[in-house]
């Protein structure tokens, strides 16, 4: 007969032997109990609790291999084979047959080189081998207890070494954006210089030839103010802050760390913004909308009173 169930330790065996194996698992459960282990059921079967570790089992008997006795139709079958010219024989050399041999199979640790099995033997039953069975439960305890031990270690070295990934990359992508950021602005020192370059040889020149390229010295002083507003302190940290581009480095390990500098981030650029003082809120606005707010357009009938925002906050 078999068993397996919630609760019910696995079974394999024999009618015969159903007694004794009655009398060997309550013998164990006694000893057991007394060694302050205690059973667990479980969805499959049942366990012992071993120093807080569950070790699964069974209660098997081991079968033996008698000869195997031909049956009629199996000799019938074999003449009609051997009038063919067949030599082969339609049945097994073996059966196998329950052995009244009893055995306690320990369900854990697989291909660790410990002992699984114990049972009947030539000169000693299970009933004298419980101290050793018991024995066994231990070694196979500490070693699940080691082996969870072990991957608790690699799981977590695992972990520090993501983490600590995840903060290089982090790291990385805060860099590659703080350049990018400077690049901007960069950019537009170069197109300062060059414009400073060339408003010094205009304003060099001779005064009678002030008045040809007067328009041209005032679109040049009204850019390179443009430039100093977009490249000012207000400026920039409106529009690094927009373009989430951080210059202070996050607490290490920080959820802020990782999440800000790996999602989605807005492209780099320098923006112009229009300034609500009273709310506090600033709108990024085109260059063009920009000069005509500020007065900076070179239009007679702007307002000249207009001041470029280049105060800092």
């Amino acid at each position: 007969m078999t068993a397996r169930g919630q609760g019910v330790v696995p079974l394999r065996i024999a009618p015969a032997s159903i007694k004794r194996a009655i009398e060997v698992f309550s013998q164990f459960v006694f000893i057991a109990e007394a060694q302050g282990y205690r059973t667990e059921a479980m969805e499959n079967g049942l366990a012992l609790i071993v120093d807080e570790e569950s070790i699964a089992f069974s209660l098997e008997e081991k079968s033996q291999k008698v000869p195997h006795e031909p049956t009629a139709a199996e000799l019938k079958e074999w003449n009609r084979r051997a009038s063919l010219g067949y030599a082969s024989r339609p049945w097994p050399n073996y059966d196998y047959a329950p052995s009244g041999r009893l055995a306690i199979i320990i369900d854990a640790n697989a291909y660790s080189g410990l002992r699984r099995t114990y049972a009947d033997g030539k000169t000693r039953t299970l009933e004298n081998m419980l101290p050793e069975v018991f024995a066994g439960f231990a070694e196979h305890a500490a070693m699940k207890k080691e082996r969870r031990r072990a991957e608790e270690a690699r799981a977590r070295a695992w972990r520090e070494a993501e983490a600590q990934r995840l903060r290089r990359a982090a790291f990385e992508a805060r860099e590659k954006r703080r350049m990018e950021f400077v690049d901007a602005v960069h950019e537009q020192l170069i197109e300062r210089a060059k414009l400073s370059s060339v408003l010094s040889h205009l304003e060099n020149m001779a005064a009678e030839d002030a008045c040809r390229v007067g328009a041209m010295v005032a679109w040049m002083r009204r850019r390179l103010l443009q430039i100093d507003v977009l490249i000012g302190p207000r400026f920039l940290d409106i529009s690094s802050r927009s373009a989430k581009v951080g210059f202070e480095e996050p607490c290490t390990g920080s959820d802020d760390e990782e999440e800000r500098d790996l999602g989605y981030l807005p492209p780099i650029e320098l923006e112009y913004w229009s300034i609500d003082e009273e709310k506090g809120l600033a709108t990024a606005t085109t260059r063009y909308d920009w000069i005509k707010e500020s007065g900076l357009d070179g239009n007679q009938n702007s307002d000249r009173n207009a001041e470029p925002q280049t105060n800092s906050d």
